[in-house]
């Protein structure tokens, strides 16, 4: 999802400018969703849970 974001962004002309920023800031907020979720602190909170069975 990322790399679609990116080739969007980065190929001039093809989509309207709004649309780029759009993305860009969806881009920038999906980052920030994926380093919080793989952080330290919340990998540790759920270290050792099963959730089967």
């Amino acid at each position: 999802m990322v790399v679609a974001i990116v080739v969007i962004v980065a190929i001039p002309g093809m989509f309207p400018v709004w649309m780029k920023v759009d993305q860009a800031v969806c881009g920038v907020v999906l980052l920030g969703v994926v380093l919080v979720v793989n952080g330290k602190h919340l990998r540790a909170a759920f270290a050792g849970r099963s959730w089967i069975g």
